[in-house]
């Protein structure tokens, strides 16, 4: 859609229909792409006598905590459930050792997720995590699109330029919206396919039963 007279205008009627088609088609493809797209890394300090732990505030959700020992790499095993930790895992007389094992314990007073480790730590350790973060913003302003659209890598944009024009018909009930929807929804599985095309994959690595061995 295009202004007529004031280009500059950026808070009519019709920018903001536009804003919120843009916005709809984003989050249309955000729940689409692969969640390593949201990857990001963060630490957390350990100490002795302290099982549980706040995150970053953006964490969605964590994929991975590790720390060393002596060179050697520690994992945290993840718990799934609180009442599998407390029943299986969890021994208040038990000493304090390595810390082995986690569950994701909700959101601490902040409003930050939080997990609980196990055994009962014996010392510091700086723990480094990977984990899926959450949206910057579900709701973006003439301003985030200066640019980029936020979080969306570059070879997708066509797709929420597509999927922004049918949202944009459809808002005006225009009948054209029937035949955009249909362009949104095969520019999406396109996207997936091209995704999905894993084509440098080594499966016996993959399938690999034990870790590597050097050979030196």
């Amino acid at each position: 859609m295009s202004h007529k007279g004031q280009v500059n205008v950026v808070d009519d009627e019709e920018t903001l229909v536009v804003l919120d088609a843009i916005n709809l088609a984003r989050r249309d493809i955000l729940l689409d792409l692969p969640k390593h797209y949201l990857r990001k890394t963060g630490t957390v300090a350990i100490v002795q006598g302290t099982t549980t732990y706040s995150l970053a505030s953006d964490v969605q959700k964590p994929v991975l905590f590790r720390y060393t020992v002596n060179n050697s790499e520690r994992f945290l095993i993840k718990v799934e459930t609180e009442t599998e930790f407390y029943k299986l895992v969890y021994d208040a007389s038990n000493n304090q050792r390595e810390p082995r094992w986690y569950f994701e314990a909700g959101l601490d007073g902040s409003g930050n997720p939080q997990i609980i480790v196990f055994p009962i730590p014996d010392a510091s350790y700086t723990v480094n995590y990977t984990y899926f973060k959450t949206w910057t913003t579900d709701q973006l302003t003439t301003a985030n699109l200066a640019s980029a659209i936020p979080e969306i890598p570059i070879h997708v944009h066509n797709q929420v330029c597509v999927g922004g024009t049918y949202y944009t018909l459809l808002s005006y009930d225009d009948p054209k919206a029937e035949v955009w929807e249909q362009r949104f929804a095969r520019a999406r599985i396109e996207a997936q396919a091209y995704e999905e095309r894993d084509e440098d994959s080594l499966l016996s690595f993959r399938l690999r039963p034990q870790k590597v061995d050097f050979g030196y």
